[in-house]
């Protein structure tokens, strides 16, 4: 086996090492946000901030790990009640 192929294949276990470690970071990632205890601490913050915010549920958010693994976690989304105004760009037709 030359140098070459052994650096090609160490090379490899790296990327897939850190991949695993990425995984695993997801993983704890999204029991954490799963958590009852979270849930309440985010929801006590929300309340705290400035102006009016609104749990628009559930929403997938790519996270890109120190291992460069984009991994998708689902989060809970908040928004401001005036942020569904910008995104309705429609206007009514007729009279």
């Amino acid at each position: 086996m030359s140098a070459e192929a052994v650096d090609v294949i160490e090379n490899a276990f790296h990327q897939q090492a850190c991949e695993v470690a990425d995984l695993m970071s997801a993983s704890r990632i999204q029991k954490a946000i799963e958590n009852n205890e979270m849930a309440a601490a985010v929801k006590d913050f929300v309340t705290l901030l400035p102006g009016r915010y609104k749990n628009c549920g559930w929403r997938i958010v790519n996270f890109r790990f120190i291992g460069g693994t984009f991994i998708p976690i689902k989060v809970v989304y908040y928004a401001r009640n005036c942020d569904k105004n910008k995104h309705n760009t429609r206007t009514k037709e007729g009279g």
